[in-house]
């Protein structure tokens, strides 16, 4: 037996006839595919058509937004959703809904990137300046700290041939040991931080040599470091193998984590607001690793958040000074103010000439 259409699965033969199994049709259109089988002798061919239930997606609109809704539990409404291609590889989803996981129903806002890294684009780790110095391997020096926008359009400047698109902040710091990153840190091949702050806690996000990008592990760092082009480091696993990982935590806050599917070709980057009970209640562990795993995700980590969450879009032609680049996402501190806060790194979405 055999199909035209990835979307339908398990084809199987029975003693009458033959079954298989459709995933959810998250389009606005029905669709159709053609079965193959041959079954006692005789050859078949089979049209299956797919309609379009659009109530099972709780009132979102575009595909990526409908896949979220509908394998996320604890999404019960969805009053808006937007997705916009920024290049042919990287799609920028903005999504608001309620959860029920977040007390009675409050509203929860959320923003992700989806790169695909197989054609001209690559996640790159921003620092202030765009320069290795700021960034220090132990606490007998300050790390430098800046926003994020500040951060590419350094970045841009000192990179002609490149387009910096976007992107999101990286790894917690210390500021009681003058800003030190608690993980790990490379750029373009160089290891400007080798230490973890907590043995078997802190995690790795990497893109390698070869292109592909890794969730690590403690371990797995330590075997495959040689071949890390770019990484930060981060805390909680949120997703291991297809599966939600670890303990939840009871608190709502702001939040960013990156994510990568199976083959490491695609990665994930999600902010999601906080402190704003009117706007965007926050998330727990458990909600990053739910929309992680329904977006595509199969490992994912839990990056800096609180007031460091932060979502960052291209906003002019020419990338090099810090107002070419526009916030998406509504920061907030831990005093309710709405701060652009400086911080050490953050992963940049980069075309390449």
């Amino acid at each position: 037996m055999s199909s035209t259409a990835s979307w339908l699965t398990d084809l199987k033969k029975t003693s009458t006839g033959f079954t298989f199994n459709a995933e959810v049709n998250t389009g606005t259109r029905s669709r159709e595919a053609l079965i193959y089988a041959v079954l006692n002798g005789r050859y078949y061919k089979v049209t299956v058509t797919q309609d379009v239930d659009a109530s099972i997606f709780k009132g979102a609109v575009y595909a990526k937004a409908r896949e979220i809704a509908y394998y996320t539990d604890f999404i019960t409404k969805v009053t808006s959703d937007s997705y916009t291609l920024i290049n042919d590889n990287v799609g920028m989803l903005q999504m608001q809904f309620k959860g029920q996981q977040a007390g009675t129903n409050y509203p929860m806002a959320m923003y992700m990137y989806e790169v695909d890294l197989s054609g001209d684009v690559t996640i790159a780790v921003s620092c202030a300046d765009n320069a290795n110095s700021s960034i220090k391997s132990t606490s007998a020096s300050t790390t430098v700290l800046q926003t994020i926008r500040k951060q590419f359009a350094a970045m841009q400047e000192d990179n002609a041939s490149w387009t910096v698109l976007g992107g999101v902040n990286g790894d917690f710091f210390r500021t009681a040991d003058n800003n030190l990153l608690q993980g790990v840190c490379y750029r373009n091949g160089v290891c400007l931080k080798d230490s973890f702050y907590q043995e078997n806690y802190n995690t790795v996000f990497a893109i390698k040599q070869d292109g592909t990008a890794m969730i690590m592990n403690q371990g797995q760092y330590a075997n495959l470091k040689s071949q890390i082009q770019e990484a930060v480091g981060g805390r909680q696993r949120l997703v291991a193998y297809g599966e939600v990982y670890g303990n939840d935590s009871d608190d709502y806050q702001p939040r960013t984590a990156v994510g990568v599917s199976e083959d490491g070709k695609t990665v994930y980057l999600l902010v999601i607001d906080g402190r704003d009970n009117s706007w965007s209640y926050g998330a727990k562990y458990y909600d990053l690793a739910e929309i992680m795993i329904a977006a595509g995700a199969y490992n994912a980590i839990n990056l800096d958040g609180g007031g460091s969450s932060i979502f960052i879009k291209r906003s002019s032609e020419d990338g090099t000074t810090y107002t070419d680049y526009s916030y998406i996402n509504k920061p907030k501190d831990t005093d309710g103010t709405s701060t652009e806060r400086e911080v050490p790194n953050g992963l940049a979405i980069v075309r390449k000439q």
